[in-house]
């Protein structure tokens, strides 16, 4: 199954991304990913698991699962 893993890394230049990019493009069952240097934002797309994913970018570099955005206000219920 595909999933989509979005992780907040410690990116401070092109140096860091390299590394990022390197280690994730070794992964087992990565089919894409995303590596946003200014957002510090990598998007990881594949037959991977979120967990997986976290550990394994964190041997690298220090990284943290993205915050997830809060709901939009026409999603919550009201009564």
């Amino acid at each position: 199954t595909t999933q989509v893993v979005v992780l907040r890394v410690s990116l401070h230049c092109k140096g860091c991304a390299g590394k990022v990019k390197k280690h994730i493009a070794k992964m087992e069952g990565v089919t894409s990913f995303d590596i946003d240097i200014p957002s510090k934002k990598v998007t990881v797309v594949g037959d991977v698991t979120p967990l997986g994913v976290l550990t394994s970018v964190s041997k690298v570099k220090p990284a943290q699962f993205w915050p997830s955005q809060p709901c939009p206000p026409h999603a919550s219920a009201s009564f």
